[in-house]
């Protein structure tokens, strides 16, 4: 995507249906590199048929931030100056859901499976 306007002011968007994942090409190699990886996360633990991330969109970019921040750790990148600010706003706009207990096994798991299928390794607990 040349810029956020073409996609509603994201940095990225997945799309089910076309079964396709854009990222802005106006942003630093890195943030591109975060955003792919919170894509990713949607890619993994959200479709049309995860209920929950539907009815509750906060919960979902909680959850695919997160992935991002599992990911970028892992690869020795900080993105905790984006991702806290980020997932803060969305976790608040969640009535009556806690994201960050909600979403632990599904951001625990999709970051194991990114860690297996790079590394052919089992990431140490």
């Amino acid at each position: 995507m040349p810029h956020e306007g073409m996609i509603h002011g994201a940095n990225g968007v997945t799309d089910y249906t076309a079964k396709t994942v854009a990222v802005r090409e106006n942003m630093d190699p890195a943030a591109q590199v975060k955003t792919l990886a919170h894509e990713l996360g949607h890619v993994l633990l959200h479709g049309p048929d995860n209920d929950e991330a539907r009815q509750h969109r906060g919960i979902g970019e909680v959850e695919a931030e997160s992935v991002a921040l599992m990911i970028g750790a892992a690869h020795g990148m900080d993105t905790s100056g984006y991702t806290i600010p980020y997932v803060s706003t969305w976790a608040a706009r969640v009535d009556a859901k806690s994201p960050a207990r909600s979403s632990r096994p599904p951001v625990s798991e999709s970051a194991r499976r990114h860690w297996e299928s790079w590394t052919g390794s089992t990431p140490h607990k």
